[in-house]
């Protein structure tokens, strides 16, 4: 997440504002009840350090909800295609980030989001 007027990462500059634990992420679980994780931190060279989520898939149509120390900061929509056999492996194929426009999403991307 970059800031939006300081154009810097919200928790991964040298001048973070947010430590990474005050992120999670809500979702709708198996029994349809809203639950929460913390998404993990991964880095690469050419992505630097990120947030990982898997998203659940449950759903064809989901959406979950990012929160900074408890206050919503986004919405996330996305929808979920599966591969048929034999493989029968579920795969995110758009994403679309509050009322944005949909992002046409493969395995490996990684979305910016200003705030």
């Amino acid at each position: 997440m970059i800031g939006s007027t300081s154009g810097n990462d919200l928790f991964f500059s040298t001048a973070a504002e947010y430590p990474t634990s005050a992120l999670k992420v809500y979702f709708k679980n198996p029994a349809n009840k809203l639950d929460s994780v913390a998404p993990s931190v991964e880095e690469d060279a050419t992505a630097g350090k990120h947030f990982v989520y898997s998203i659940p898939a449950l759903r064809a149509n989901d959406t979950c909800f990012l929160k900074i120390n408890g206050v919503l900061s986004n919405t996330v929509s996305y929808t979920i295609s599966t591969i048929n056999p034999p493989c029968n492996a579920a795969f995110i194929n758009s994403v679309k980030i509050d009322n944005d426009n949909t992002i046409a999403y493969k395995t490996g991307d990684i979305a910016t989001i200003k705030k």
